[in-house]
This record gives C-alpha cells, structure tokens and sequence, in this order.
C-alpha cells in the first residue's frame, strides 16, 4: 500500500490505524512465539569486540533514519521493494512504518502549524529530544480527534488504539532483543535506535528556525564537515528546504533550488515569538541547546540559505 493511500485511509476510516494496530498485534505475538521457543543462550559476556558493532551503530542509525524517509515518500521504487523497506526500517524503530507515514505527512501538510507532530518551536533542543514520542503522540491524537470528531465513540476507539500502539512497541523492542541476543542489543541496536532519534530530532531542529518576526524559515545544512558526513551518509537528510521543495526526490542535493528563502509561516501570520535566551559561556548546557547555536554552530543564515 502506498504511503499516500495509507493516509487517506486513516482520513477517511476512523478504525484504520486500530485495525492496523490489531494486523500487527496479531503478526508480532506469532513471530515473538516463534522465537521463545528457538534455543538460544542469553547470558551477556562482555567483551570489547562489542565496541566494533557500538561504532557501527551511529551510522546504522542514520541510514535506517534515511531509509524510513524516503520509504515514507515512495522514493525508493514504485514496486513493493518500497513497502518492503519502510515496514523494515519502521518496525526497527519501534513504532512501525504507518505511523511514520502519519508523522511525516502532517509535517508536510502543516509545517510548524497546529497539526504538525514534529515542529520544534518553543523547546530546547534537550527538551525535544528526550521528549520525541511525547509530543508527537499529543499532535497526531489532536488531529485524528479533529478529522474525526464526528464519528461516534471515537475517543474510545483512541483510547484502545494507543494501548495496542504502546503493547506492539514492547512487542517490537521483545522480537528485536531475543534477535540480537542481549549483547548485540545492548551494543548495537539500542545505540542504532538512538542515533536514528537524535538526527531526525537533529533535523527537524536545526533546518527549521524561528526569526524574532515570529516567521519560521526551512535551511539546508552543509556547512561543516558534520553536516558533509551526515548527508553522505542519509543522502541529503540536511537538505531539508530542498526536500520540502520537492518532496518526490531520493536525495535531495540534486535539487537547483530557485528560491531565496523557505518560509513555513510568514511574520504577518502570527505574534512575534520570545526568543530563547543567549548564553555567553560556550561550556553551558543552556548554550549548547539553544535554537541559534545547536552543537555550538556559530551560524550566519545568509550563508547556508
């Protein structure tokens, strides 16, 4: 099923994503059986081989990061190959590939809006990193109350489906450890799953800035040698106003973008927002996770525009 027919079904079926829930339920408890009664040693021994899957795990994470996606936007192929990888990468994450397509397309359809589950307006970057699922859950559910407001028992059918989403994670987390075995868990896919969070985080963060006018600006970000090794490794993940351009892209440094600036909200839209405060001191927590100096980036926009 492609991306975009999943989101029209969850806008048009209000059961969709609860009989999705239940599909997958019904799958990951049969594999999850399958697995306990496999033999298998659990016992963790360390070693420091472990340190080869620790360091290979970062880009895992990236990749899995680019993968879901382009997956997400039917950028991989037009065949099942696509649906192959994103229900892969989506079940690698925990929370499966449909809900990623949930996600994303509202932050396309609603860019730093009411609905859009991703915007990072108002946060530190700590805050919204350690907090991905939170807000994202608090949005989606906003939208899916809204859309829906007019189907009968329908907070009752978000209630159940966001237990089964929570059962199906722990179900996922499950399948992935007795995968692994817990070493490989622990070294590799733990790791994996966190770099995978902190660059999505990372880009939603860094390419979508607030100006003191109150309008908010989308940035491609290749600046650094950080920046050149990520977007090697994600095939253009920091060209984020690129990709919003033209979201049909598989890597979106191809794009010869012939706008000047990206604006998601414009000044004359909204009240001018409070700025989060400068910190003078390069060693504070507070500046390393302020809006305008995220991994002590010292930026001028005019040059990364």
């Amino acid at each position: 099923m492609k991306p975009s027919i999943v989101f029209k079904n969850i806008k048009t079926d209000p059961k969709f994503l609860l009989k999705d829930y239940l599909k997958d339920l019904t799958l990951l408890l049969t594999l999850l059986a399958i697995l306990l009664v496999i033999p298998r040693n659990i016992s963790f021994d360390f070693s420091y081989l472990y340190f080869i899957p620790l360091f290979l795990s970062i880009p895992f994470g990236w990749l899995v990061a680019a993968f879901l996606h382009k997956t997400g936007h039917q950028n991989l192929s037009k065949g099942p190959l696509n649906r192959i990888v994103g229900e892969f990468v989506g079940h690698f994450v925990g929370y499966g590939f449909n809900n990623f397509i949930l996600v994303h397309t509202l932050h396309h359809l609603y860019s730093d809006h009411k609905y859009d589950p991703v915007s990072p307006r108002g946060m530190t970057f700590f805050k919204y990193l350690t907090s991905p699922n939170k807000y994202m859950i608090e949005h989606t559910k906003e939208y899916l109350s809204d859309i829906h407001k007019d189907t009968e028992s329908y907070q009752k059918i978000l209630k159940i489906q966001t237990v089964i989403f929570h059962i199906n994670l722990i179900l996922r987390i499950a399948i992935w450890f007795l995968i692994f075995g817990p070493g490989l868990f622990l070294a590799f896919y733990l790791p994996a799953v966190f770099s995978n969070i902190a660059i999505l985080a990372h880009i939603n963060y860094v390419c979508h800035r607030d100006h003191e006018d109150g309008s908010v600006e989308v940035f491609n970000m290749n600046h650094t040698l950080y920046y050149r090794l990520a977007n090697f490794v994600t095939m253009g993940g920091y060209f984020h106003k690129n990709h919003h351009e033209n979201l049909s892209l598989f890597d979106p440094r191809k794009l010869k973008s012939k706008k000047d600036r990206l604006l998601t909200v414009k000044s004359d839209n909204i009240a001018p927002t409070v700025k989060l405060k400068q910190n003078s001191s390069s060693f504070s927590l507070k500046g390393y996770f302020n809006l305008d100096r995220v991994w002590e980036e010292k930026i001028s926009l005019k040059n990364i525009r």
